[in-house]
């Protein structure tokens, strides 16, 4: 069994245990797809400024 596939199945082993029943989707990417998904997530892009807009908004209302 893989790493992969074992760490699923013990995830969903707790998840069981802890009477939680886990629905997933698993998305497989390969070649360019692989890499585009791994560079945004190794180097996000800063936010723009309507989302720092919209963060600061969001704070004052929640405060």
């Amino acid at each position: 069994m893989s790493s992969t596939a074992e760490y699923e199945s013990d995830t969903k082993s707790a998840s069981l245990e802890a009477g939680v029943s886990q629905d997933h989707e698993v998305m497989e990417l390969v070649g360019r797809d692989r890499e585009i998904f791994v560079s945004a997530l190794l180097n996000p892009t800063l936010p723009s400024g309507k989302l720092k807009e919209a963060i600061a908004s969001y704070k004052e209302i929640m405060d």
